[in-house]
């Protein structure tokens, strides 16, 4: 069984989230880490995107209450055209959705565009449908190499044994 709290605890952990921190999801897919962020960012904000409308429909339902309260606020949208102001975000994350970006470097510029300066973007790449750990390593070195063509440093990359099989994590800060 694929543990998805496990793989979103351990990447949440090693962003340091601080109370006031405002951040963004790309690809929330049924919102548990939008949850999950909110409960850390307890006075900042959590943003998220997701093309799907059946996504944006289980996410809202998962955090109805943060989103009536203001402190979650979730679009249907691509990464392609984020729908937020420049310098909004302090920390950006994705959880196995980058591979599915239509046009990467085009995402990777709006990442830029909404990620104040000094701010993270996180990336975590767990291939759930094999046990065979140099699958994320391709897809980790798949991250890095989107990367180095953008202006974003790569400031961490991090692996972890989580079931099935082994979650990999490139950490970057905008320049």
């Amino acid at each position: 069984a694929v543990n998805c709290a496990a793989r979103i605890t351990w990447l949440l952990d090693r962003l340091e989230i601080q109370p006031t921190d405002r951040i963004l999801e790309i690809g929330f897919g049924p919102g548990t880490a939008i949850r999950y962020a909110a409960e850390r960012a307890t006075q900042g904000c959590v943003a998220g995107v997701d093309p799907s409308d059946e996504m944006l429909r289980q996410a809202t339902a998962r955090n109805r209450k943060a989103i009536a309260a203001g402190q979650v606020d979730l679009h249907c949208a691509g990464v392609e055209a984020l729908p937020f102001a420049d310098d909004q975000f302090d920390i950006v994350f994705a959880i196995n959705s980058m591979h599915h970006w239509a046009n990467p470097a085009r995402g990777l510029r709006e990442v830029q565009r909404v990620l104040r300066p000094g701010g993270l973007f996180a990336v975590l790449y767990h291939p759930v449908w094999t046990t065979n750990p140099q699958a994320a390593d391709a897809g980790r070195d798949e991250i890095r190499a989107l990367l180095w063509d953008s202006r974003l440093r790569v400031t961490a990359q991090l692996e972890e044994a989580i079931a099935p099989s082994k979650a990999v994590a490139v950490i970057a800060t905008t320049t």
